[in-house]
């Protein structure tokens, strides 16, 4: 009886293993949707339309500063030891921006994200959290410290990052499938901004010369590992804003 029920738990076991990723996959999506869904309806509905507008105020200068400073340097999420280090957590100016894992104004709608990206051609959708701590890089993708923030305008670069994937998420493991003239949408607390590829290009870490400030440009490049799990090489995705 004992020999025979060897097997079975073999095939059990092995069963177990198999569906992991894709239950994991499947919780962890339903999860980051639902953080979406009340994302979106806080950014309808605000508790408090003065702080929201305060808050993309803050947002803007953030990225004017940026677009006036050329000693601006672009920063390796997967390589350098960083934790939350976004300047925008630091300071305005003003003194109001602090904290290590959110903003001042960090739980006016309830989460700890303004932004969210949605690539359809592979049916992607993740926050976008400012601060390249792990725990964020873990949760969703990020704004690469150097870069704009993703409010779009002329004059602005994204750079958003993050995993090629993980047991409990895809996050951009299928980026590479991505190609000139594909769009993708990064969602704002003002609405989506829509971006087309322009290209694509394999970098190493150090190399970041094209991820600079345009003057006339809106843009956003997505950044993972060249091939999940090595870490010698980048997968850059160009976009430039088409609505």
């Amino acid at each position: 009886m004992k020999k025979k029920l060897v097997p079975f738990f073999l095939f059990i076991l092995g069963l177990s293993l198999f569906l992991y990723p894709h239950i994991a996959h499947y919780i962890n999506d339903y999860g980051i949707q639902q953080d979406i869904n009340r994302f979106q309806m806080a950014s309808a509905h605000p508790l408090d339309s003065n702080q929201k507008d305060e808050l993309y105020d803050d947002m803007l200068k953030y990225n004017q500063s940026l677009n006036e400073n050329s000693e601006t340097t672009i920063t390796d999420v997967f390589t350098d030891d960083i934790v939350a280090s976004n300047p925008f957590y630091q300071s305005d100016g003003t003194g109001k921006m602090s904290g290590s894992e959110g903003l001042a104004h960090s739980h006016l709608f309830g989460s700890s994200f303004y932004f969210y990206i949605h690539i359809p051609k592979i049916n992607v959708e993740l926050p976008i959290y400012v601060g390249e701590s792990e725990n964020n890089l873990l949760k969703g993708a990020v704004v690469v410290s150097g870069s704009s923030l993703p409010l779009g305008g002329s004059g602005t670069h994204a750079v958003l990052a993050a995993h090629r994937g993980a047991i409990q998420h895809r996050m951009f493991l299928h980026l590479d499938r991505l190609d000139k003239g594909d769009i993708f949408e990064v969602h704002t607390m003002e609405g989506p901004l829509v971006y087309q590829v322009t290209g694509t290009k394999v970098v190493y870490p150090n190399e970041v010369d094209t991820l600079s400030i345009k003057k006339d440009k809106d843009l956003v490049t997505l950044v993972t590992c060249l091939k999940y799990p090595m870490n010698d090489r980048r997968l850059l995705v160009y976009g430039e804003r088409v609505h």
